[in-house]
């Protein structure tokens, strides 16, 4: 049996945009991995960070209740956290 582990990943998030799409990693202004995201929500009463999430959880087929917002709720910069076996990823 594994154990769960909590991963923490930086986000820059585009609300509005024309889809749902993850653009890659850039590095942030310190050299840090920062995962580029756009999504159509707008960012009204949370419904960008929900989109981000289920994007998210989508890409790497883990539930929706795996990935949330640790900080950042209401900025473009957010950390996101996934809990997940990491067994899984490393079949």
């Amino acid at each position: 049996m594994s154990i769960p582990s909590k991963n923490i990943i930086n986000v820059h998030v585009t609300p509005k945009s024309g889809r749902d799409v993850l653009c890659g990693v850039e590095a942030d202004v310190k050299g840090n991995p920062l995962l580029k995201v756009k999504v159509t929500a707008a960012p009204d009463g949370g419904k960008a960070n929900i989109a981000v999430c289920k994007l998210i959880s989508n890409s790497i087929k883990v539930g929706k209740s795996f990935v949330t917002v640790k900080r950042g709720h209401k900025s473009r910069y957010k950390q996101i956290q996934i809990e997940c076996d990491e067994s899984k990823f490393n079949s």
